[in-house]
């Protein structure tokens, strides 16, 4: 191969910032668990119905048990005495609490006490009674409390009013003689409640009578004594309306009177301002004063001067003295019946305002008269109307008191009446016990199914909680919980590809068909483009543990790229436990990256084409194999020679966690695919490379996950089939 101008290295990019959990959550998928499993559940679940079934056998022949149950009503209480006997019932929460009320009552200490104590057939002709008698003949009475109130058990029921209390025993004869003996004295005891209660109320509403009477009385004294004291004996409001018809003629007088004097007002304001000379003289005050006989007779001295005037008009020329002189007489005589006329005005509006102003004062004075007798009158109504008030209020007390006096002695009338009544009581034996013909327990139908869901779910559970426990990747999902880890593809495990390849090494060369070489093909693809993107020519395959894959991945993206029509170069830097040159039949001492770091070779000569028409340098000679080497400037001026030289330089690193070189390689070139071998490395494991990569500030492409096992849960070997078959069509 010609040599290679030498090009300086090429910093690698800055991953971007990323953040990486340090505790991982667990991505589980419920179904492949189920179904990798599924034969062992199955199986535990078979057992556990056989041993369900030995233990209904046993159950059966050691403590068998009969359940018997005695029900009871609760009744809407009784309203009132005249209450049918088809009454409605109640409903809601109140019933409910009334019911677990009741419950209760029925399984106290109280009830199972007085059962055993006045019942001898529960203590002397049941076997569960007779259990309880010692040696001495006495009756363990305190052991037989104990034994009852904890196996007796109340039952409300759904939707409905009534409760029930169940008892077990191993003697179906027992039962309704127990069950029976407990209700019997339940009835006593809620019977004997009831009583107490209608007794207890009686008493009550009884002093209540009492004291209203008492109240009554005194409030029949306190009215007689107010109607003496205030002459109130023919009390019927008669004098009320008297006076109040009286105060409302004074007030309507008041307020024609008033009424009156405002247009007395304005007529004398009128009046003045005319004297004044504020507003013209009316007409009717011209006629008024033309009345007057002195006017009249000015009047005809105005009259006489005209009739002198047109008689000159007849006689003689216009301009002539005589003329002249009567038409002088006929404008003096009209001056001064004008003249006459405004001073007769004057002299009438002067009569007018006195007579006015006396009229005002005869208003005001008739106006305060109107006003002393209103005030008076308002005062006696005021008085009148207080004590009529008062006796009225005094009057409704007391039938208020005779009222309520009335209803507390019907309420004393019905609840004597309820009291006697039968079916007025709150609870009702609805059935009695009777022998139970079956056994309460056990069950085939329940030991069988429960000890086979008890076994399978178990064995599920220990099952889900190792998968949770277990931090190992065994698929995809595992690293999509990992921040950062981005899965750049699944390579199946060389057992599960269909077309049954004999190697893994080189098969996209030797096995293009197969489904491993399609699987590679498809994770180079979102490889190649970031690769691409980011303008990278050197790529680092690395792995967490010994056993990862690397070397198969690195030798198969090569032979992609290679027939792709790249110039490849693979480089095995792995100088504990080299594989490269096995994998390509290459011989394993030819010289190779450890001369070339140790100056032994050049680059020309470490450089080897291989057959599927890429180059590939090996970890050369074993004794020159200085993994410390691989961190000095030889090594990087070789890598970026190499760079220039090719279009994509694939370095096989060794495994991350046993060779501290590999974090080193990391740092020199420029993008970095992590392989995760599946069902072998842990998830925080992977999250510490992805930690310890971007923390050398490599650009971490992503994950390669190698040989899951896909046939577990069979949600991909469906599609290894496809893709089997699909290739073998073409």
């Amino acid at each position: 191969m010609t040599s290679i101008a030498a090009k300086p290295a090429t910093a690698p990019r800055p991953a971007p910032a990323r953040s990486v959990a340090s505790s991982l959550g667990v991505s589980i998928d419920p179904i492949k668990v189920l179904r990798r499993h599924i034969v062992l559940i199955v199986v535990m679940a078979f057992i556990g119905a056989m041993i369900g079934f030995g233990a209904y056998i046993y159950a059966d022949r050691t403590f068998p048990k009969y359940t018997g149950r005695v029900g009871f009503e609760l009744l809407p209480q009784v309203r009132s005495a005249m209450d049918p006997l088809a009454r409605g019932g109640d409903g809601g929460d109140s019933v409910l609490r009334s019911l677990r009320t009741e419950a209760e009552y029925l399984v106290s200490r109280d009830v199972l006490s007085d059962a055993l104590k006045t019942n001898r057939d529960v203590r002397e002709n049941t076997v569960w009674g007779r259990g309880f008698v010692g040696p001495d003949g006495n009756f363990a009475f305190d052991d037989a409390m104990r034994d009852l109130m904890k196996k007796v058990s109340p039952v409300v029921g759904r939707e409905t009013n009534l409760f029930f209390l169940e008892w077990s025993a191993a003697t179906p004869a027992d039962v309704p003689v127990v069950l029976n003996a407990i209700a019997d004295s339940y009835i006593r005891f809620r019977t004997s409640i009831e009583m107490r209660q209608f007794d207890a109320a009686l008493a009550q509403f009884q002093v209540q009578v009492s004291q209203l009477e008492t109240a009554i009385n005194q409030r029949q004294l306190a009215v007689e004594e107010f109607i003496k004291t205030n002459s109130l004996t023919a009390l019927d409001s008669a004098r009320e309306s008297q006076l109040m018809d009286t105060a409302k003629s004074i007030t309507s007088s008041i307020s024609r009177t008033i009424q009156s004097r405002v247009g007395a007002e304005s007529t004398k304001k009128q009046i003045e301002d005319k004297l004044r000379g504020t507003i013209e003289f009316s007409q009717d005050d011209r006629q008024a004063a033309e009345e007057d006989p002195n006017i009249r007779a000015l009047t005809q001295r105005v009259n006489s001067a005209r009739v002198a005037l047109n008689l000159a008009r007849d006689r003689y020329r216009p301009g002539h003295a005589e003329l002249r002189l009567r038409e002088q007489e006929v404008a003096a005589a009209e001056a001064e019946r004008e003249a006459g006329i405004r001073e007769q005005i004057r002299r009438n509006l002067n009569s007018q305002l006195t007579s006015t102003i006396l009229a005002l004062e005869v208003i005001d004075s008739q106006l305060e008269d109107l006003k002393a007798q209103s005030d008076e009158k308002t005062e006696q109504l005021r008085d009148t109307t207080a004590l009529i008030a008062q006796y009225r209020t005094m009057e409704k007390d007391l039938r208020q008191h005779e009222e309520r006096r009335a209803e507390f002695e019907k309420v004393i009338r019905d609840t004597f009446v309820i009291k006697a009544r039968e079916d007025a009581r709150r609870v009702r034996r609805a059935f009695a016990a009777t022998v139970p013909h079956e056994k309460s327990f056990p069950k085939l139908l329940t030991f069988v199914p429960l000890g086979a869901i008890a076994l399978a779910g178990l064995v599920t559970g220990v099952v889900f909680l190792r998968e949770i426990l277990d931090q190992r990747v065994k698929g995809a999902s595992d690293l999509a919980a990992i921040p950062g880890a981005r899965v750049l593809g699944v390579i199946p495990d060389l057992d599960e590809d269909p077309t049954r390849c004999e190697r893994a090494e080189m098969v996209v060369a030797e096995r293009p068909q197969s489904v491993l070489a399609e699987s590679y093909r498809q994770a180079s693809v979102p490889l190649l483009k970031a690769l691409d993107a980011r303008g990278s020519r050197s790529l680092l395959v690395l792995g967490g543990l010994p056993g990862s894959g690397t070397t198969t991945v690195v030798t198969n993206l090569a032979a992609i790229d290679a027939a792709a029509g790249r110039r490849v170069l693979v480089i095995d830097a792995n100088f504990r436990r080299p594989g490269l040159a096995a994998a390509l039949k290459i011989r394993d001492d030819a010289p190779g990256l450890g001369d070339l770091l140790a100056g032994r070779a050049g680059l020309a000569e470490v450089i080897q084409p291989v057959s599927d028409g890429f180059d590939a340098i090996t970890a050369g000679t074993p004794a020159l194999r200085v993994f410390e080497r691989l961190n000095t400037a030889r090594f990087d001026a070789a890598l970026a020679e190499l760079r220039s030289g090719y279009d994509i330089v694939l370095v096989d690193a060794p495994p991350a966690i046993v060779a501290g070189e590999a974090i080193v390689l990391a740092g020199k070139v420029d993008a970095v695919v992590l392989v995760v071998r599946a069902n072998q490395e842990q998830r925080g494991l992977v999250a510490r490379l992805i930690r310890q990569l971007n923390d050398v500030r490599c650009d971490f492409l992503g994950v390669i996950l190698n040989r899951p096992r896909v046939a577990a849960g069979g949600y991909l070997r469906k599609n290894y089939a496809t893709m089997a078959g699909y290739a073998r069509s073409s």
